[in-house]
């Protein structure tokens, strides 16, 4: 069993390697869904988060205007990812070359299990040989895009993330601000009301205080 630190007031155990799908609300998607098996002990993760609270990336610090899609159109999640895995190349975070790998192994990490989530959320994710850097990719789609969501809404919020293999842990905490902030309405609600990319950034800046 892997312990993962408590979010929301609630801490959680998992299985390694979770077989099946386990439905989940907003506050508790960004731990459930992920394969941290063998990351570390439950000392050392519950020690490193409470040493070292300020390592979790913000979204505002995370996703720059090259790295926002909006709007998002697709007709299903696989040309969702499809689209997603382009943005990379465009804001000149990875060779073109990449473009592919990036492709197939967040299909892969899809095909394994839904990352759609409730309230109209979807973090599709996956570890990618090559990279050196985390990248997030945040696209809006009003529309609303079948993700398989435990919910059974469509996704307008798609926050992907690519990681190196070897930054898993960055990874995890990431993924838990992520939740933390998009746990809340008003944030949700703030993001759907942009509709071009310099909006979004301004409101991931004001929202997490950033001057």
């Amino acid at each position: 069993m892997v312990w993962f630190p408590p979010t929301w007031g609630r801490a959680f155990l998992f299985r390694l390697r979770v077989a099946r799908k386990r439905e989940l609300s907003v506050s508790d998607f960004a731990v459930a869904r992920l394969e941290v098996a063998a990351l570390m002990s439950a000392r050392q993760c519950e020690g490193d988060f409470a040493r070292r609270p300020d390592a979790r990336m913000k979204l505002s610090e995370l996703i720059v205007q090259d790295l926002v899609e909006v709007p998002l159109r697709a007709a299903d999640k696989w040309q969702a990812l499809s689209l997603i895995a382009r943005v990379p190349q465009r804001a000149g975070r990875c060779a073109e070359s990449m473009v592919a790998t990036i492709e197939q192994a967040l299909v892969a990490r899809e095909r394994s299990m839904s990352t759609g989530m409730e309230h109209g959320i979807a973090i599709p994710h996956a570890a990618v040989d090559g990279l050196d850097e985390l990248i997030a990719v945040l696209a809006l789609a009003p529309d609303g895009i079948p993700f398989e969501a435990v919910d059974k809404k469509p996704a307008q919020i798609l926050v992907a993330l690519i990681y190196p293999r070897h930054k898993k842990l960055t990874h995890i905490k990431t993924l838990a601000e992520i939740a933390r902030m998009l746990a809340r309405a008003d944030v949700r609600q703030r993001l759907l009301e942009c509709k071009e990319p310099g909006a979004v950034i301004a409101t991931l800046r004001e929202l997490d205080g950033v001057a």
